[in-house]
């Protein structure tokens, strides 16, 4: 008998399959005598032991026979040959990143899925996962394959993997500020705006990111005019942070959050002055408090009424102030003037003017007639009288002027100056309140 083995070696790579190529070179026949032609019929076909990739694995061979002129004389001790001749090399597996792309989210992680090649069979790759190199926003950012399972039987060993780079944008997360609070101020003719910090907000930053608005602490009312819900503006705004880079941001904010007050105003009305028994003179009035260019042309609807009239006697009265409306301004404070009505001066109390004449005594006791015009005003008759040239008007008796009023059987007599002014230039006791003409 001769016995036929495998010899040398027999490798593939890794195909999932147990299938053997054999050359004739792995084999070999011991046994055959001399110079017997004895040769074997070498087939081409084996198989490994199993699939799996590995070294020093066995070959079986089936179906061997002897061939040659001198077969005849031999026999095989088997027609199987095994062989521990065997090597299965792992298979290329390569894994690719995909490209993506997100928006920022504070994390490294990809929603993407890896690319796999080299695969064998009904092998299978599972749990794959990709991650960015880091957080934060960019572009042409490294792409890394994370994690894979290889099913394959073999606890992946059946394959060599290499893992390939992909490539992938981070865009900046869009963050909304905010104006909030209130900004006021009282009105000043312009359009400035001050503001805090309290009156801005973010919205949109992830948890724990360094992030801090640069907040302008000036700004811009819609108008200088006063008002509530005005829309104020504040621009040259910006992000700060260590993560700052990673958001995009308007550097112009505007909202509703103005309020301008109607700043005040002090109106003082003006002292007035006239002789009895006129009217009241024009009343005025002045502001303080105007801001800007403002003229007090801004307020209108002012009333002013004097507490006098063309009948009252001398003293003082007062001037007050109502109504008066203003765009911009409140009237906050009014202060009264004061009518002076003053006494005529007069020879005789209650007469405009002098009424001229001689006080002298001419030895019959008489005074000589008047000799200017003068003007009277009565309170029981509530008119003006003028005496003519010769005539005699007294409002006052008993020297006073708190008793302006003659009895109603004084009047209309006459009665000549010397009944009226002594020759000292003093008063009578007794007065008429009009008299006719008389000439001494």
């Amino acid at each position: 008998p001769v016995t036929a083995s495998l010899t040398g070696s027999v490798s593939k790579a890794y195909d999932a399959t147990a299938a053997a190529s054999i050359s004739p070179a792995n084999y070999s026949l011991s046994g055959v005598l001399g110079s017997d032609a004895g040769t074997l019929n070498a087939p081409a076909a084996g198989t490994f032991d199993n699939r799996n990739a590995g070294t020093g694995k066995l070959i079986a061979v089936t179906g061997v026979t002897l061939t040659g002129a001198d077969a005849g004389n031999y026999s095989l001790t088997s027609s199987a040959v095994l062989g521990a001749i065997g090597t299965i090399t792992p298979a290329p597996l390569i894994i690719t990143a995909s490209a993506d792309s997100k928006i920022y989210d504070s994390t490294a992680s990809s929603a993407a899925l890896p690319i796999v090649a080299g695969l064998k069979g009904s092998d299978a790759v599972t749990g794959l996962a990709e991650s960015f190199g880091d957080k934060n926003a960019g572009t042409n950012k490294h792409l890394t394959v994370t994690a894979y399972t290889i099913q394959d039987g073999n606890g992946g060993a059946n394959y060599a993997v290499s893992t390939v780079n992909g490539s992938g944008t981070i865009t900046p997360a869009l963050v909304t500020a905010l104006l909030t609070g209130g900004v006021f101020k009282v009105y000043d003719g312009t359009v400035a705006a001050v503001l805090s910090l309290a009156n801005y907000a973010l919205s949109g930053l992830q948890a724990g990111d360094a992030v801090v608005l640069a907040a302008a602490t000036t700004g811009t009312f819609d108008t200088p005019h006063a008002g509530t819900g005005k829309i104020v503006t504040v621009t040259g705004l910006t992000l700060a942070g260590a993560d700052a880079a990673n958001y995009n941001f308007g550097p112009t904010l505007s909202g509703s959050i103005g309020t301008i007050s109607p700043a005040p105003l002090v109106l003082t009305v003006d002292n007035a002055a006239r002789p009895v028994g006129q009217a009241n003179p024009p009343l005025t009035y002045r502001l303080e408090g105007l801001v800007g260019g403002d003229a007090s042309v801004v307020l209108s609807g002012v009333v002013l009424a004097a507490n006098a009239n063309s009948q009252s006697p001398a003293g003082s009265y007062g001037i007050v102030s109502s109504g008066g409306i203003a765009e911009n301004y409140v009237i906050a404070q009014r202060v009264d003037g004061t009518l002076v009505v003053t006494q005529a001066s007069s020879d005789v109390p209650g007469l405009r003017n002098s009424l001229t004449g001689d006080s002298r005594s001419d030895g019959t006791g008489e005074g000589h007639r008047a000799s200017s015009v003068s003007v009277l005003t009565t309170t029981d008759a509530g008119v003006g009288f003028t005496a003519a040239i010769g005539e005699v008007i007294c409002l006052v008796s008993n020297e006073t002027v708190n008793r302006d009023r003659c009895s109603s059987a004084d009047r209309g007599k006459s009665a000549p100056l010397s009944d009226i002014l002594r020759t000292d230039r003093s008063y009578r006791d007794t007065a008429v309140q009009r008299t006719t003409a008389h000439t001494p």
